[in-house]
């Protein structure tokens, strides 16, 4: 697996990582992320915004250079399934565009990248959850007790790079852990692919368990269109909640 598949499985770093979520009796705060290289310059900015919906919550993330141009822009839609929302990410340097659609036992999947256009229908594995992109930020609200408590779950995540599901752990690690945040890893569940895949870490929250920091493969590739490592950080993140979201499927 190259460093793309991983990106698009994820998402996290924006995509992933930018979801907060949302809890009924909270208002829906913006929340902004800073990347940075691993030589300390600033990548890009992300800049999330959250409206209630019927049943569940819409989110829209725009990601600027350090000029300040937009440079891409996610969309999701909470409102069928709490980890997989209906998603798309559109990197507009590079005329990209990836889209994901869950539908029962189904899910759909398509990649743009100028005029050339590839679909796939994938098909849920039984018993596994799926997560799309800023998903993943709801299967640790929903999965948070567990986790803390040593548990490794493994569920598939969407990597719409490569039209597929690949199954990947969630672990809580808290060595490395910024001070009063607990630390998750991600990384691929098949050994081999662990040896060829990075992993990322995810930091919440003690207290809020809001989204304070990420570090892995972006979903924003880099001024070449290469797949970058970024280190992300939301310095407003303490005071956005990510409590499950009531009314959605998983």
């Amino acid at each position: 697996m190259d460093r793309r598949g991983l990106t698009g499985v994820v998402a996290l770093g924006a995509v992933l990582l930018a979801g907060a979520a949302w809890a009924e009796d909270r208002r829906l705060e913006s929340l902004r992320g800073e990347a940075f290289g691993a030589d300390g310059r600033l990548r890009y900015v992300e800049s999330h915004e959250f409206q209630a919906t019927i049943g569940g919550m819409r989110q829209v993330t725009v990601y600027r250079d350090a000029s300040g141009r937009e440079i891409g822009r996610m969309e999701a839609d909470y409102g069928r399934h709490r980890f997989a929302p209906a998603y798309r990410m559109v990197d507009l340097r590079h005329d990209t565009e990836e889209t994901v659609r869950r539908d029962g036992s189904l899910v759909h999947v398509e990649a743009r990248s100028g005029d050339r256009v590839r679909r796939k229908v994938l098909q849920v594995n039984t018993g596994r959850e799926v997560i799309v992109g800023p998903g993943f930020n709801e299967f640790i609200a929903a999965h948070w007790d567990r986790l803390l408590a040593g548990e490794t779950l493994v569920a598939d995540f969407v990597t719409p790079g490569r039209l597929a599901l690949v199954a990947f752990r969630t672990r809580h690690t808290p060595a490395g852990a910024p001070d009063g945040a607990h630390r998750f890893t991600v990384s691929a569940d098949n050994a081999f692919l662990r040896l060829l895949a990075p992993e990322l870490t995810v930091a919440y929250d003690r207290d809020t368990r809001a989204l304070v920091a990420y570090e892995g493969p972006s979903n924003v590739n880099d001024e070449r269109n290469k797949s970058q490592t970024v280190a992300i950080r939301f310095p407003g993140g303490r005071g956005q909640d990510v409590a499950a979201m009531p009314g959605t499927q998983p």
